[in-house]
């Protein structure tokens, strides 16, 4: 029988350590406040998103050891002070990255 055969059936050898939807639902639902993942360009056309909001954004949550999901493009946090901490991180990390950015553009 072929691998995705044994995988759509069911195989537990083939899922191993699989969480349930049911697990994957608790989880989720545990993290409910939720930051965007994404931030539309200000600095120009193109791309349509911020490349470096992003980045920003999980570098933050590294540094203050906070652990969020990420789900449909977004960080999800247990409380809306990790959520609150890591946003105003983000913004501090987003700034100097752009300024970084600007000064090396112009020279």
């Amino acid at each position: 029988m072929s691998i995705t055969k044994r995988y759509l059936e069911g195989d537990p050898s083939i899922i191993g350590g699989r969480l349930s939807s049911e697990q994957v639902g608790a989880i989720i639902d545990a993290h409910t406040f939720r930051l965007p993942g994404r931030r539309r360009n200000t600095r120009g056309k193109y791309p349509l998103w911020d490349p470096f909001y992003e980045d920003c954004l999980h570098r933050a949550g590294k540094q203050l050891g906070i652990a969020g999901i990420n789900v449909n493009g977004a960080m999800r946090y247990k409380t809306s002070a990790d959520r609150d901490a890591v946003k105003a991180l983000t913004e501090t990390l987003w700034a100097e990255t752009h300024a970084a950015f600007e000064a090396r553009r112009k020279g």
